[in-house]
């Protein structure tokens, strides 16, 4: 038994086709068209590289300058690895903490406080040198160490 299905097609006349309607009052927008617009300019990215390099040349100027202050020199190598722009840098780096581990392997204790000593020997061992932290490297650090836990434990 075949069932025949009939289609009409009636074709939907809406009289009213041409009506114009209002869209709703939305307030204009907060941030305009700002964020929708870019505009690659060639000559800014030029100048901003060329501002970037730069900074590098300078901040490898510091870097491979003469180590007077010890302590500046561990500060700005903290620094900038802290910054986490030491990988422009690493050769640089490398190269002043061997420096420091080779010639002022022992830090005097007149030379500085203990922050001196604890970011010398931080920096030197995450680049991976064996420092020791016994009395051929940082004998007088135990020294602070045992009078600060004395201080901490109130003199017991």
């Amino acid at each position: 038994m075949s069932h025949q299905i009939s289609m009409a097609t009636t074709q939907t006349q809406n009289p009213d086709a041409n009506v114009h309607r209002h869209s709703a009052n939305y307030l204009p927008s907060l941030c305009g068209d700002h964020f929708l617009s870019y505009s690659n300019k060639s000559e800014e990215t030029t100048d901003d590289s060329e501002q970037v390099q730069g900074l590098k040349e300078e901040v490898q100027r510091m870097l491979m300058a003469p180590i007077d202050n010890l302590l500046e020199k561990l500060e700005l190598i903290d620094a900038i690895q802290r910054l986490g722009v030491s990988y422009h840098f690493e050769s640089e780096i490398d190269e002043v903490l061997q420096q420091i581990h080779r010639y002022m392997c022992d830090v005097q204790e007149s030379d500085g406080a203990l922050y001196t000593v604890a970011l010398h020997f931080r920096l030197l061992r995450q680049q991976g040198y064996n420092i020791l932290s016994g009395k051929h490297s940082f004998g007088w650090l135990s020294v602070y160490l045992r009078k600060l836990t004395l201080c901490l434990d109130g003199g017991r």
